[in-house]
């Protein structure tokens, strides 16, 4: 009996299952997407870098400060952290004295917290600062306007101090990034390493500069007081200083028993809303405020703006300006028809 050996066959492939190549062509392909740059996820409504309006670093004092985040910075962060302020990727940019707080949203679910922290000027050089303003009416005016000067600048530094950080190691910044997690002014890069800045850090940078173009006064606020306790500070001691008055504070009022005997009020029912004699008295001379829209300079940007591109603050802003001059005018004419009533008189007299 003859028998023909076959050759042995080849072990069949389960149906599905990737072919002797396969295994590592997928490997390949998760390292190129696991390489491959992610999108962070998009935030609506964020705080949005507006290059078009108010391009960062077009004055002397935010040009210093991006200088500062980005001298020792790749370039390619410095792109990243740009594209992350461009696209609004910041969910909450909050500035309060000596502290830059704000929470950006990457790739991960979870936003990243960025937090840069400054070293505050001492009381005694706000109230020396504040003295020497007070007698200068040029540099006061200019800062009530919302305006700060390069003079305050020179001026702090003749202190001992200066306005604004001129080296990177004396900002405390932190990030819940992985590239960078805590870096205290306590433990300084070494020369020869970049300082630890990452993309979040770079695009808080940038908005805090678009802040400084918008309203100078944040250098204060970075520094320990905020523009608008600046500028009240400013108020009072110019005044106390033309007025020889104190106004720190309202007097308190006469006790009780300082004040005439009150008549019940049953006893003036029937001319309740009558206007009495003392009307005259009350002290009504509208004027015209020393700080145009000091409120709206307190509420900051409105975040109607980041919806639409309505301008919300500027049209408040032309009403107020249309009611004080509507006020002012009715003062005027009222005063005018005073005088000719007492010309008149005059002439029958």
């Amino acid at each position: 009996m003859t028998t023909s050996s076959l050759p042995p066959s080849e072990p069949q492939q389960p149906t599905g299952a990737p072919g002797p190549g396969a295994f590592g062509s997928r490997q390949q392909q998760q390292q190129q997407q696991q390489n491959r740059p992610r999108e962070p996820k998009r935030v609506r409504n964020g705080v949005r870098l507006d290059i078009e309006e108010i391009p960062p670093g077009t004055t002397e004092r935010s040009a210093a400060w991006i200088r500062l985040f980005s001298a020792e910075v790749e370039p390619h962060i410095i792109e990243q952290g740009m594209e992350y302020a461009r696209k609004g990727q910041t969910i909450s940019l909050t500035l309060v004295p000596g502290h830059v707080r704000a929470r950006i949203q990457g790739t991960h679910t979870r936003p990243y917290s960025v937090e840069l922290a400054f070293p505050l000027m001492s009381d005694d050089v706000w109230n020396r600062l504040i003295s020497v303003l007070a007698e200068q009416s040029r540099l006061i005016a200019q800062i009530l306007s919302g305006r700060l000067p390069s003079r305050v600048d020179r001026l702090v530094q003749t202190f001992g101090t200066p306005l604004m950080p001129e080296r990177i190691d004396q900002i405390e910044r932190s990030c819940t990034c992985r590239e960078v997690r805590v870096f205290p002014t306590s433990a300084p890069a070494p020369p020869d390493r970049p300082a630890p800045i990452c993309k979040h850090m770079i695009a808080v940078a940038l908005l805090v500069a678009q802040e400084l173009e918008r309203n100078p006064l944040v250098a204060c606020t970075l520094r320990g007081m905020e523009g608008a306790h600046l500028v009240e500070r400013l108020r009072l001691h110019r005044s106390t200083a033309l007025t020889g008055a104190r106004v720190e504070s309202v007097p308190p009022l006469d006790p009780p028993e300082a004040h005439e005997a009150v008549e019940p009020l049953e006893a003036h029912l029937e001319d309740f809303w009558a206007l009495s004699d003392e009307i005259d008295t009350l002290a009504n001379q509208p004027e015209r405020p020393a700080v145009a829209h000091t409120l709206l300079r307190r509420l900051g940007p409105s975040p109607m703006s980041n919806q639409s591109k309505f301008p919300i603050a500027g049209l408040l802003a032309t009403c107020y300006d249309l009611v004080t001059e509507h006020i002012l005018e009715m003062q005027q004419e009222a005063m005018g028809a005073e005088e000719e009533e007492e010309g008149e008189e005059g002439e029958v007299e």
